[in-house]
């Protein structure tokens, strides 16, 4: 017998049963797919018109230029809030900049208006700000067209109890460096502030999340929109949900790893939101979807691309999130698992002793945990809190642990991300003002 032969053969085996175990079986079954296609076969189940006339937007490439030149010198993840730039952009870089996204937004309103006069009748004056600066070129590439007339599309999906709808090619700020569906989506959904507060009591009670940590949540789901927000235009590709659970590239993430712990916990509520539909997620928190109009499944990446083009999936997301008390628990229940920073982990060292201490054990207040979980909702991680906790105790000498906590306003001051939790109210505070707030927002 050839023993490299049989050897080739086996290795050869192992690399197909790799391949196959990497494929997922299908989520659907034929009942499955017909159950859903008939849904979607009524007539006026989805509407999809064309705006009244074009608009300017940001353009794809132009946002994934703005992404790469925010990361031209290192540094970590931009905040989404700002206009990306690079530590110690230049100024000459920055006045180009914005003068050709100034000049291309004025270019795409030409095309639109073919006189090139704005809303009060005066014509566009908008210079031309000549070629890209050179070093700029050759740190980032040659710029797109920042901004294009389009026409945008609007899509009304209808339920049996409600009907939902949405506008493609969404307005962004002129800078925004994470745009990347220009047929993708924007609900932000009912902003938890405006939830009343008996109600919030209940859905976090219903996913047994304690009340300090509740306060915490409530605070950093301010800035992600409500239960039944989606977003399919950015980078997360899929996200939905008050904390903003996203997809993805591989079409998982954590939103595959909420649905996969909905569907674990209430598979009942879950076939009512969601298999009925067609909306599935595998044993690996893959998101599985069937075409609506042909029923064929597609995972992963494929949903991904399935769920942005057809607005009939993620209007089914929307829906539970509107309607579904069992699913906005669920999605309570996997925000407090995923990204509430208590139990994680930092490394410091004191008096020259390496230490690896819980972060619960450090941080005491609610506007210090809001803080991180902001960072971590956002991020996907703490950073630079190793950094921060290691510069606050080298400056003030510390050797013990319990004396670097009395200096948690400080860490806290230099880990703001995207909001000033330390100025919030309604959020215990370091320093001793750890007892939860009350109801009305004093303390207790």
């Amino acid at each position: 017998m050839n023993t490299r032969l049989v050897l080739s053969g086996i290795a050869l085996a192992g690399i197909m049963l790799s391949s196959a175990e990497r494929r997922q079986a299908p989520a659907f079954s034929s009942a499955d797919r017909e159950r859903a296609r008939a849904f979607w076969s009524v007539q006026d189940r989805y509407i999809v018109a064309p705006a009244p006339k074009p608009e300017v937007r940001l353009t794809v490439a132009g946002s994934q230029w703005l992404f790469k030149y925010g990361h031209s010198k290192g540094g970590g993840k931009l905040v989404p809030t700002v206009d990306a730039k690079p530590i110690g952009a230049a100024q000459g870089w920055e006045d180009w900049i914005n003068a050709k996204v100034a000049f291309d937004r004025a270019q795409a309103l030409a095309q639109i208006d073919a006189v090139g006069e704005d809303a009060t009748g005066q014509k566009q004056n908008t210079p031309d700000p000549g070629p890209c600066p050179a070093d700029l070129v050759e740190l980032v590439g040659e710029p797109p067209a920042f901004a294009e007339a389009c026409t945008p599309q609007t899509y009304s999906v209808r339920f049996d109890d409600s009907t939902l709808t949405y506008v493609d090619h969404v307005k962004m700020r002129p800078r925004y460096a994470y745009f990347r569906f220009a047929e993708g989506i924007e609900d932000g959904g009912v902003a938890m502030k405006s939830i009343s507060q008996d109600r919030l009591d209940h859905l976090f009670r219903l996913a047994g999340v304690e009340p300090k940590v509740a306060n915490v949540m409530k605070a950093v789901s301010a800035l992600e929109g409500g239960f039944e927000s989606v977003n399919t235009y950015d980078t997360g590709y899929v996200s939905v949900g008050f904390i903003q659970f996203a997809s993805l590239k591989a079409g998982a993430g954590s939103l595959g790893a909420m649905m996969l712990r909905y569907k674990t916990t209430d598979p009942s509520a879950f076939d009512r939101d969601f298999r009925q539909f067609g909306v599935d997620v595998t044993p690996t928190g893959t998101l599985a979807v069937l075409d609506p109009a042909t029923g064929q499944e597609c995972q992963g990446p494929d949903a991904n691309a399935m769920i942005i083009a057809d607005k009939r999936l993620i209007a089914v997301f929307g829906r539970a999130g509107s309607r579904s008390d069992p699913f906005m628990a669920a999605q309570i229940a996997a925000a407090k698992d995923q990204f509430y920073p208590d139990a994680d982990t930092v490394s410091v060292t004191l008096g020259g002793q390496p230490q690896v201490v819980k972060v619960s054990d450090l941080i005491t207040s609610e506007a210090g945990m809001a803080t991180l979980m902001d960072r971590k909702v956002n991020t996907g991680r703490l950073d630079p809190l190793a950094a921060v906790l290691q510069r606050v105790a080298d400056a003030h000498t510390v050797t013990a642990l319990v004396d670097l906590v009395q200096y948690e306003s400080e860490i806290i001051q230099q880990l703001k991300y995207r909001r000033d939790y330390l100025a919030d109210n309604s959020l215990s505070q370091p320093g001793g003002a750890n007892a939860a707030p009350s109801r009305h927002g004093g303390r207790k």
